[in-house]
């Protein structure tokens, strides 16, 4: 089973490689509890990616519930969050994003 390094890893090779600006956040004593592993800008939009691990089996990965409290923060504030179990998650969110800026024209 892959690990969450791995997750963010790909993530990570996925914005660089698009040249999408980005910003890891260090889980440690003088962050934010729940804060997202990446912080980016699409389009002018603000994304928060959480990494996680792929799902199944027993080693399924849990969401915090100060990571669930971070995610509705962003989302009220009209900004976007992923919990990324793929690169796949990621790549669908940037859609989703590049969509509803392009429906927004």
């Amino acid at each position: 089973m892959p690990r969450e390094g791995t997750v963010r890893r790909g993530v990570r090779g996925l914005l660089k490689g698009l040249g999408v600006p980005f910003y890891p956040i260090p889980g440690n004593v003088y962050s934010k509890r729940g804060s997202p592993d990446f912080v980016a800008c699409i389009m002018g939009r603000f994304l928060g990616i959480e990494c996680k691990r792929p799902k199944g089996g027993e080693s399924s990965p849990k969401i915090s519930p100060s990571q669930r409290r971070e995610a509705k923060l962003v989302k009220r504030h009209l900004g976007y969050h992923v919990f990324a179990h793929r690169v796949e998650d990621v790549k669908k969110k940037l859609k989703e994003i590049e969509d509803d800026v392009k429906g927004q024209s």
